[in-house]
């Protein structure tokens, strides 16, 4: 596969924090950028104008070239083809990145972080279902769909025929297929239902009854993304609970794009806190209570960043290759990780936000 746009711009020396593809710029702050206090209303109505629905449009677009791209090579195999399929899963996969802070209300709804995030696929029984028939009652399963399944069909075949021999057409297509559609439909209910019930807390009370509720929605899931970060895509690929790294455990290790997988995530993660362009984030929010906190969770958000930016030869290697040479290179992404979580908790209860964390399918 040919480096994307993500790989790339590791090469290049940044004086600021640089958001890709359909995302945003965003300024870099510090202590001496002080956060504009703003209301939950302005806040809110930011969040979902700026942020979530142009995150989900999206995600809807790039999922929906990944299922027309790979309908298109088991249509014609090819090695084009394969490649332009590839091409299609790294950019649907790093919207679907950049889109966790918003993958609560409709996505928890139809359980889409678990029905399309599960990782890592269980590769043994998926190259048994794809064989022939004989099991294909099985491939409904979790841990054989979602973006880990499509991953694997496509970057781990050496050649267009390999990846399209046997069934693995009949289940890539399906896979792509139920990608495409559900986020399609979260981002239809984003944006007819609960995108301007978030906008507007209290219009519709069986939805969001109150902008403390609609902040206390957006501070929870942040707490459950840094959870699932810390737990899934960061502590187990890591070691930093055995201390043994599993380089082979990170998210998108075939396609090579598994730290551009979490700079995506916690690039959009601050953008949602810092806001942009006078647009404000939840630390103006913060900062109608406490300046000093709120400047401190923005500074939070940019040292993760920070913490996973590649030094010297990392630029120019995937992070797993990194990880076998530095087994502890993501123990402080780790830490920073964690300490953010904690302000994101200690900030939502300085707000008197009434959060309950749930997490998908939960």
């Amino acid at each position: 596969m040919s480096s994307s746009p993500l790989r790339q711009r590791w090469l290049r020396p940044r004086a600021c924090l640089v958001l890709v593809g359909a995302l945003l710029a965003t300024a870099c702050s510090g202590p001496d950028a002080p956060v504009v206090p703003a209301g939950p209303e302005a806040v809110l109505d930011a969040l979902v104008q700026e942020r979530a629905l142009p995150a989900m449009a999206r995600l809807e677009g790039t999922t929906a070239a990944l299922d027309d791209a790979a309908h298109a090579l088991c249509e014609g195999p090819d090695e084009a083809r394969l490649e332009a399929a590839r091409v299609a899963w790294g950019d649907a996969y790093l919207a679907w990145c950049a889109a966790a802070p918003y993958l609560f209300g409709p996505a928890d709804d139809i359980a889409m972080k678990r029905r399309l995030g599960t990782w890592p696929v269980n590769e043994i029984v998926l190259d048994r279902v794809v064989a022939s028939d004989e099991f294909a009652q099985m491939r409904i399963n979790d841990d054989l769909r979602g973006f880990a399944a499509a991953e694997y069909l496509l970057f781990v075949p050496e050649g267009a025929r390999a990846a399209t021999a046997d069934r693995r057409c009949v289940h890539l297509a399906d896979v792509t297929g139920q990608i495409a559609e559900l986020s399609a439909d979260v981002h239809r209910r984003w944006t007819d239902h609960y995108g301007p019930a978030m906008a507007a807390p209290g219009t519709d009370e069986l939805t969001i009854a109150s902008a403390d509720h609609a902040m206390a929605l957006v501070f929870a899931e942040g707490m459950n993304l840094t959870e699932r970060m810390l737990w899934q895509r960061i502590g187990v690929p890591s070691g930093f609970f055995r201390g043994d790294a599993e380089p082979d455990k990170l998210e998108a290790v075939h396609a090579g794009l598994s730290r551009d997988a979490l700079a995506a995530t916690l690039e959009s993660m601050q953008m949602l806190i810092a806001g942009r362009d006078d647009k404000p984030g939840l630390a103006a929010s913060v900062a109608e209570v406490d300046a000093a906190r709120a400047e401190a969770l923005v500074e939070r958000g940019e040292r993760v960043i920070r913490a996973l930016a590649p030094n010297g030869d990392e630029a120019n290697e995937p992070l797993a290759d990194t990880l076998r040479r530095e087994p502890a290179r993501l123990q402080s992404l780790y830490k920073q990780v964690e300490a953010l979580q904690d302000q994101l908790s200690s900030n939502a209860e300085l707000m008197e936000l009434p959060i309950l964390t749930v997490q998908d399918g939960d």
